[in-house]
């Protein structure tokens, strides 16, 4: 008998399908905490998201066997509990489909932040040469042209 009994299907497609559903909304909570800037916060987002895709991971690492026993007993497993574990994998699949949609989201919002953020220290950076162009032009003249008798 594979180590992956026939009553656990329905349970590990279940914590699977939890785990992917926290971290789509870990990952919409992301998105909005990048368009607002604050990456304190999005940090410490960052390290939840890790420790649920560790949970993920640990709860995958017999997937292998799991999709094995799936595919020999499949049949064998009562209607009511394959139907059950279908749906699940369906509602998982749905889940991963979404994660993915918005981390490209994300992953691009970040990438227009960055630039903007760039473009302004660029803007800046040339209004501080020019500060510093005019600042010089001014102490020169000031120099030349400063009375030392008054």
């Amino acid at each position: 008998m594979p180590a992956v009994a026939k009553h656990r299907f329905q349970d590990l497609l279940h914590s699977r399908r939890e785990h992917c559903r926290a971290l789509l909304e870990l990952s919409r909570h992301q998105r909005e905490l990048i368009a607002a800037d604050d990456y304190s916060r999005l940090l410490e987002l960052l390290g939840r998201k890790q420790q649920v895709l560790a949970l993920l991971t640990a709860l995958d690492d017999g997937q292998r066997e799991f999709a094995d026993a799936w595919q020999h007993r499949r049949e064998s497993i009562a209607g009511d509990e394959r139907q059950a574990c279908e749906r699940l994998l369906a509602e998982t699949d749905d889940l991963l489909r979404e994660l993915v949609h918005e981390e490209h989201d994300s992953a691009e919002l970040l990438s227009r932040r960055k630039a903007a953020t760039a473009a302004r220290l660029d803007e800046l950076a040339a209004g501080a040469r020019v500060h510093q162009g005019y600042r010089d032009d001014t102490a020169s003249s000031l120099h030349r042209h400063l009375n030392l008798e008054s």
